[in-house]
This record gives structure tokens, C-alpha cells and sequence, in this order.
């Protein structure tokens, strides 16, 4: 009965891990450049084939004839790796098909993280864009977290919209950039190389009640030229409330004149490094100096409260 039971597990075993499969690009085919076509090498790196869309599909580019490549259908991935050939010329991902379908690439692992990985020897700059001269949209569903580990010395741009509950965090020396609107939800960590949002680009903060919201952290490099939007439909709205957006204590963080504050309803007003707005009938103040959000009173509040002061002090003074 014991070895009955290990054989199935060791069949088991094997099953699971034949499931799992790794695709190189080389990209024969340029007048196509298709995911969805026999642009692509099995492991024996002699079979062409498509690469089957699973969480447990990983995804190897090299400098092939082809340096762009086009998703053209959805995608679901477990890893995407920019090898040591990635050249001067780079790589461009473009999530795309027609001007008639909106197209999403997911990376999702069966287990632990899914990963876009850029190796030391990688020196061109990489790209992930949606949907390049098409009106439709092409984005990037983080269905697992997502780890992005650059140590090349170009500069990967993530252009397409990331959307999502999970986030993502950085690694390695190189520098990623992020000019998308995006949506995600979740954390973003940034323990290596430096991290840049573009002007007019998003990152979305989701505020519960205090303290409760996802965040920028880590130790790396920070470079705020775009926008943060705040949802504060399930914000708390206690005078006192205080959230920390990003972590200035760790992080190397840089705010700069383009930078801005939104909510889903409306625009911070700006005082310095002091963004303010008045939502569920109190205020919201976001500091760049300290990452945190905080609900401070209303305006009328602070007047009457003011009020009182002055005329207990005049009061006290007659006396």
C-alpha cells in the first residue's frame, strides 16, 4: 500500500512538473511578429511551437531577427526573461491585436510569484506597451504578485496599464519606468534601482479606514512626475485619520514640479508640498514631506474653533 501510494505521488509529481514549460523567442518570422504564431523555440530549442497561455508558461526573449513582438490574443504568464543577447535594439512587447479587441497580458503563477526578469548582460531598453496606434486598449492583469528583478543596464518602461489586487516589487540596479494609468491595488516596494512615474502617468491609492490603504515602499530610488489618485469612497473621516503613502523614511523619494493629486471625484488644491481636498464632508491633506494622508478639519471647523479661542481669550482678558 506504501509504495502503491508514493508511486501516485511520484506520478503526481512528475504530472505537475510537465505542466510547467519554457518558450524562446527568436522571432523568424517579421512579417508577424505573433505570439500566436511559431515565432517561438520549445526547451529542446529546436521545435517551434506556440506557447500555451497557463500560470506555469515562462517566457525567454533573446536577440532575435525580430526585436518586437505582438501579443494579439490575451495572455496569462508565470515569467518573462530579457536574456544576456537582449542588445542595444532592445525588445518591445506591444499588448495588442486590432483597432476591434481590447487585449490583456496576466501574469499569474501557479504558485509564489509570477516575474519579469532582466538579466546583467540585457543592454538595450525593454518595453511593455498597450495597444500602440489602435483606440483600443492593451493592459497588464497582475492575477499573482509581481516580481521585477532588472540588473541590465537599459531601462524597462511599463506603458501598458497595470490593473489588479496584487502590486509588485523592484529589484536589482537597473531603472524601471511607469507611464501607464494604472489601477492596481496593491503594494509597490521598491528595494532596488530606482522606480520613475512618468508625467501624466497614475498610481492608485485605495483608502480605507485609518491606515488601511496600499502604499510605496522599500529602499530604493522614487521619482514622483506623475499623478496619485486617491479612492476615498471607504475612507475614514475621523479628524486624526492618517494613512502613509509612501514611506519616506526608507525610500530616496522625489516629488517633482509636474507632480499632482487626484481623487476619483476631483483635484487636490496645491500650498507648497501641501495637496488639500474636501471630500465626505471633511478634509484630506496629502504631504510630500511625510507620504501621509490625513483627514484635517473642515475649513468652517477650523473657524469656529478659532472663533472660540479668540473669544474666550478676549473674554479672559476683560476680566
Amino acid at each position: 500500500m506504501k509504495k502503491t501510494l508514493t508511486t501516485i505521488s511520484f506520478c503526481l509529481l512528475l504530472a505537475g512538473a510537465a505542466q510547467a514549460a519554457i518558450w524562446t523567442w527568436d522571432g523568424p518570422n517579421p512579417a508577424t511578429s505573433r505570439w500566436d504564431q511559431a515565432n517561438w523555440l520549445e526547451e529542446d530549442l529546436i521545435t517551434r511551437s506556440t506557447p500555451a497561455s497557463l500560470d506555469t508558461t515562462d517566457l525567454v526573449f533573446t536577440n532575435g531577427t525580430n526585436n518586437s513582438s505582438i501579443t494579439r490574443n490575451n495572455w496569462t504568464v508565470r515569467s518573462i526573461t530579457f536574456d544576456d543577447t537582449i542588445g542595444a535594439n532592445g525588445h518591445i512587447i506591444n499588448i495588442f491585436r486590432s483597432a476591434a479587441f481590447d487585449r490583456t497580458l496576466t501574469f499569474s503563477a501557479d504558485s509564489g510569484n509570477s516575474s519579469i526578469n532582466i538579466t546583467s548582460g540585457s543592454i538595450g531598453d525593454i518595453s511593455i506597451i498597450g495597444a500602440m496606434g489602435s483606440t483600443r486598449n492593451g493592459d497588464i492583469s497582475l492575477g499573482s504578485s509581481l516580481d521585477i528583478v532588472h540588473e541590465g543596464t537599459g531601462t524597462l518602461t511599463i506603458s501598458a496599464p497595470m490593473k489588479g489586487t496584487n502590486g509588485f516589487t523592484k529589484t536589482g540596479t537597473g531603472s524601471l519606468t511607469l507611464s501607464g494609468v494604472n489601477t492596481y491595488t496593491g503594494n509597490t516596494v521598491i528595494n532596488g534601482g530606482a522606480v520613475t512615474l512618468s508625467d501624466n502617468a497614475e498610481l492608485l491609492f485605495q483608502i480605507g479606514a485609518t491606515a488601511i490603504n496600499n502604499e510605496v515602499s522599500g529602499n530604493g530610488i522614487a521619482n514622483f512626475n506623475g499623478e496619485f489618485r486617491f479612492d476615498l469612497a471607504a475612507a475614514g473621516t475621523t479628524v486624526g485619520d492618517a494613512w502613509q503613502i509612501v514611506d519616506v523614511t526608507t525610500l530616496t523619494e522625489t516629488f517633482s514640479s509636474t507632480f499632482s493629486a487626484l481623487t476619483t471625484n476631483g483635484s487636490f488644491t496645491e500650498s507648497g508640498d501641501e495637496w488639500t481636498i474636501y471630500e465626505n464632508s471633511v478634509g484630506y491633506e496629502f504631504s510630500e514631506l511625510t507620504g501621509m494622508l490625513t483627514v484635517i478639519p473642515e475649513p468652517s471647523t477650523s473657524a469656529l474653533l478659532l472663533g472660540g479661542i479668540s473669544m474666550l481669550a478676549l473674554r479672559r482678558r476683560r476680566n
